[in-house]
């Protein structure tokens, strides 16, 4: 991830929310997810695996990301946060980076919308300016459909899934949980 985070997050705001255990300087400001290669020293990153213990040696980032395990090798670095499973815990902090950056609209349809009658949108779900859906299709709760998209007929989009602008999807299509489709 290029962008940097604006406003950038603190290491002691990373360990509050997702928990672990910091040691170093809770006031360092983070702006980046990055590769152990590709951190600079406003970046965070992780090392999951003892085979890149060079690597992370070799690192520039503010801070890194490891297991128990693996934190001895790395006690010359100035900020560790320790979790039991670094690339989870990685994982999970670039959920709440994609929250940050791109903050969920409050549930609701735009008016704008064109929604055949026989359609069932979820009044949980958010349904943006220019989207048609169309008859007997389902869009379940939590369900986040992007300005511009088009959904045909007889379509299902589960729960919590995010369709970005401007996606088509044709009749008959199902859309899982959690997806998440770009145009």
């Amino acid at each position: 991830m290029r962008r940097r985070l604006n406003p950038p997050f603190s290491l002691g705001e990373i360990v509050g929310q997702l928990g672990g255990e910091l040691r170093g300087d809770p006031a360092t400001r983070i702006e980046r997810l990055a590769t152990l290669r590709g951190a600079d020293e406003r970046s965070i990153t992780f090392l999951a695996r003892p085979q890149q213990r060079e690597a992370a040696l070799a690192s520039r980032a503010a801070a890194i990301i490891v297991s128990e395990a693996l934190a001895p090798g790395l006690a010359d670095k100035p900020n560790l946060v320790v979790a039991p499973d670094a690339y989870l815990y990685y994982a999970r902090l670039a959920e709440v980076v994609a929250r940050r950056m791109h903050p969920r609209p409050p549930p609701g349809i735009d008016p704008g919308a064109l929604i055949d009658a026989r359609a069932s949108v979820s009044p949980a779900a958010t349904v943006e300016e220019a989207v048609v859906i169309g008859a007997g299709t389902v869009v379940e709760e939590g369900a986040w459909i992007g300005a511009g998209t088009v959904i045909g007929r007889a379509c299902r989009i589960g729960a919590n899934a995010r369709l970005h602008p401007n996606v088509t999807l044709l009749d008959d299509c199902e859309i899982g949980e959690r997806t998440i489709i770009h145009s």
